[in-house]
């Protein structure tokens, strides 16, 4: 072990990383015309799974040891002399390549986000018949190190021309993606391989870095206002990301178990209804039972001692809240159906691990609640990190993955209908090109409004222009009920190959 991490250290020091490709039958490169015929593929149930059984391939960092799942896509439109833009999609929690939304990726006809542009997928360590680092080497730093590789890996060998880079993520990717730029745009080698951080797209996303707020709120119950009476106890959310689903997330993270996505794990079948909360009103119209303000941080919930989601209440009106999917929601019904089916064969047979989540929840815990003001210009490495005291009892932190902080320090509110305040993100060295937020009106995950925060400060300060596009009547899944707006937005903000 020691010799292990001596050479670690020693490979670390190198500017230049090295990405061996594991044995494997399919070499993790294909043509925008093979991807995108494939996911029109309508004789298929899963077509991107079908594109990942037969064409990804795995590879391992030298740097960091890492050994993960990858797909490539060669953009449609290029030449010789021509660049293109490379969009780095980074997954969410329990998310796999396979979940990304077809109709995100590629239309019925003849529009691909792959025309002009390169695709990179990426598993997270632990994924897709990959090893499960250590907790302490699964780190927000050592992922940038595995893109990086990767990028590397495809210029030097795979006739990639990678040189603007758009990291594009959804849930927790967004964390992943904001930190990969924050490094990527102070780090030497990055640079000095001509390549430069472009436009971050963000989906459903959050700033991170909060350091003021306190601990989980006291359950309180619903049942004096509630009709029929909701006998329980309630986590209310006040300020922070939902604490309803939080603490749903905390039960699941206490159980020595796996993540299961048949219908017989309750639970975590109804996290996937709960990325689309609510039964769909008519186009245009609030979801009820939003006021005015529309905050995303009024659910509240109890869980069963068999795991299941027995009530969720808004704490504001008392009234019930959906938390499955309703029989007249196409869009979470096969969303739901979609993530089953991408988890019954390999190479995601053997699903997602306990451990594996629960690695993924410390990120985004140390993420939410630590900030790193700074990182080095030779290493993948997060400097200047500190942690809100007033979190540090939390099973989920560790003095360790305090450098999972967030790039930006974040001021959280005790008014559910007064939004956060971004007060800087220091990491970001240089200008970007862009950043554009999507995020769904009503999120129990997080906060509508986490988007204008966010963006507020990289508009004033000159660092990026920045827009939010906020979709009425979607949730944490907005991707899923507007795929091709989304892609019609990264489209249009990428500009075609000179």
């Amino acid at each position: 072990m020691r010799s292990r991490r001596l050479m670690l250290c020693l490979l670390s020091l190198s500017t230049v990383l090295t990405l061996t490709p594991a044995a494997a039958s399919a070499a993790g490169t294909m043509s925008c015309a093979t991807f995108a015929a494939a996911l029109r593929d309508s004789s298929q149930a899963s077509p991107f799974l079908t594109v990942m059984k037969n064409y990804s391939s795995t590879s391992t960092n030298m740097v960091t040891g890492q050994t993960f799942r990858y797909l490539a896509v060669l953009p449609a439109n290029q030449g010789p002399t021509q660049t293109y833009e490379t969009l780095v999609f980074f997954n969410g929690t329990s998310q796999i390549t396979p979940d990304w939304p077809v109709g995100m990726l590629t239309t019925s006809t003849t529009t691909s986000l792959c025309d002009n542009n390169a695709l990179v997928f990426t598993d997270y360590p632990g994924i897709g018949e990959t090893t499960q680092p250590a907790d302490t080497e699964f780190t927000f730093d050592n992922i940038s190190s595995d893109v990086f590789g990767l990028l590397l890996y495809l210029n030097d060998t795979q006739g990639f021309r990678i040189r603007s880079v758009n990291p594009t993520g959804w849930s927790l990717g967004t964390e992943s993606a904001l930190k990969f730029s924050a490094l990527a745009s102070s780090n030497n080698a990055f640079l000095g391989r001509g390549m430069r951080i472009n436009r971050i797209f963000l989906i459903a996303g959050k700033p991170g870095g909060d350091l003021e707020s306190s601990g989980a709120a006291t359950p309180q119950s619903c049942s004096s206002t509630a009709s029929p009476p909701l006998v329980a106890s309630y986590y209310s959310a006040i300020g922070n990301p939902a604490m309803c689903v939080m603490s749903m997330f905390d039960r699941l993270f206490d159980l020595d178990t796996f993540v299961e996505w048949t219908a017989a794990a309750s639970l975590k079948t109804t996290l996937v209804g709960m990325l689309f909360p609510y039964a769909q009103p008519p186009a245009g119209s609030r979801q009820d039972p939003y006021g005015p303000n529309d905050p995303s941080t009024i659910c509240a919930t109890t869980l069963s001692t068999d795991n299941k989601v027995t009530s969720l209440c808004n704490l504001q009106s008392g009234q019930s809240i959906t938390t499955a999917c309703d029989a007249g929601d196409a869009n979470c019904l096969a969303t739901k159906s979609l993530f089953e089916k991408n988890r019954l064969s390999r190479p995601y047979l053997d699903n997602i691990s306990h451990a594996q989540y629960a690695a993924q929840r410390r990120l985004s815990f140390t993420y939410g609640y630590g900030a790193c003001t700074g990182s080095s210009s030779s290493s993948w490495t997060s400097l200047g990190c500190i942690f809100n005291t007033s979190q540090k009892s939390s099973p989920y932190y560790n003095s360790a993955l305090v450098v999972n902080g967030g790039p930006c320090r974040v001021i959280e509110t005790g008014s559910d209908s007064s939004s956060p305040f971004v007060v800087d993100c220091p990491q970001f060295a240089g200008r970007l090109g862009g950043v554009h937020v999507f995020n769904g009106e009503e999120d129990l995950f997080i906060r509508h409004d986490y988007g204008n925060a966010l963006c507020n400060w990289f508009n004033s300060s000159g660092k990026a222009p920045c827009t939010v596009t906020t979709f009425n009547n979607a949730g944490h899944g907005v991707m899923y009920s507007y795929p091709g707006q989304i892609q019609s937005a990264i489209r249009g903000e990428l500009p075609l190959p000179r």
